[in-house]
């Protein structure tokens, strides 16, 4: 799916806004083919501009009421917001290192696996194969 290797017609070869902002939900987005994860939510949450975890009215606006925006002040937050990020990158590395790969780019379908009934797990990528297009050789090579 790297840009020289892809056919950018397709939809999942471009970013686009998502809800992805634990560690799991990253690492997941990797797995299933993304070359990076972009989501704003887990640091709007940590700097007090969103309140909820999930927009229940599909506005695309802020939680919080005009007047309590005013209060926030981003300098105060500044180290909950690092901290975010720095567990971010932290847990995706351990869920990297628990999967037995090096680097987040090396994840793949069948590093998930998804519990069936009577709690029999499956592959990923034996549910659903990836497609033809990100079906080729492991991304992250750059043509070697």
């Amino acid at each position: 799916m790297l840009a020289d290797e892809s056919n950018f017609d397709e939809a999942s070869d471009y970013p686009r806004p998502s809800g992805l902002f634990t560690p799991a939900d990253v690492a997941w987005a990797l797995c299933i083919g993304a070359d990076f994860v972009c989501s704003a939510r887990g640091f709007m949450f940590m700097l007090g501009y969103i309140k909820a975890l999930k927009c229940d009215k599909n506005t695309r606006r802020p939680a919080s009421p005009p007047r309590l925006q005013k209060g926030i002040y981003p300098p105060t937050k500044a180290s909950r917001v690092a901290a975010y990020a720095e567990n971010i990158t932290r847990e995706v590395g351990l869920i990297v290192h628990a999967s037995g790969v090096r680097s987040p780019r090396e994840l793949r379908r069948f590093h998930v696996q998804i519990v069936q009934p009577h709690q029999r797990t499956l592959a990923l990528d034996a549910l659903h194969p990836p497609p033809e297009s990100i079906a080729g050789p492991p991304r992250g090579r750059c043509g070697a």
